[in-house]
């Protein structure tokens, strides 16, 4: 069993033995580091280990299935969580200058109860940007364009993962694929 642990977590949280509480602790380890396939990966393996148990005593652990549940729950909790559009701010303000040349976050006054999701300055210049977890879609293009009209920029960004609308000529399509993990998982 300790080969299949090993094989998901990194070295550093290597032991000798492992029972089913520590698996457990280590499925959170995991999620904590956006780490959710192998979280769950180990919750089954904690769970086999329960179960194991079960047969070996003759009883089974109340305070496992209560535990397994709530870590579960944080599991999927997280997981979802970190599919949210509001994950990949974060991460962009971080990498902002790798992702555009001259770039720095900048805060501004909020118009008319419009809010993009990044206020930016390129070459001095402010722009706006909008962010989409996934495809960037004829509707979003909408909501870049009337954000631009609405702060009077020149170029508004649209940060996504894949381009599916077409954009207008004063709008830059940014990729951010992969963004995400590096930040969490380095951070």
């Amino acid at each position: 069993m300790n080969e299949k642990i090993e094989k998901l977590i990194p070295i550093e949280l290597y032991k000798d033995n492992y029972n089913k509480f520590d698996v457990l602790g280590l499925s959170v380890e995991l999620t904590n580091k956006y780490e959710f396939d192998k979280a769950f990966e180990l919750r089954k393996i904690a769970e086999q280990m329960d179960i194991n148990d079960t047969i070996n005593n003759g009883y089974k652990d109340k305070t496992f299935f209560l535990l397994e549940e709530a870590i579960i729950t944080h599991i999927f909790y997280n997981e979802s969580k970190y599919s949210e559009e509001y994950s990949l701010y974060e991460p962009i303000k971080h990498y902002i200058n790798e992702l555009i040349e001259n770039a720095e976050i900048v805060e501004h006054e909020i118009i008319n109860k419009k809010v993009p999701d990044i206020f930016l300055s390129v070459n001095n210049e402010f722009c706006v940007g909008e962010v989409k977890p996934h495809n960037f879609t004829d509707a979003h293009v909408n909501q870049l364009r009337m954000y631009i009209q609405t702060y009077g920029t020149r170029i508004g960004y649209a940060f996504g993962i894949k381009l599916t609308g077409k954009l207008d000529n004063n709008m830059i399509f940014i990729n951010i694929e992969g963004i995400k993990d590096r930040f969490y998982r380095q951070n």
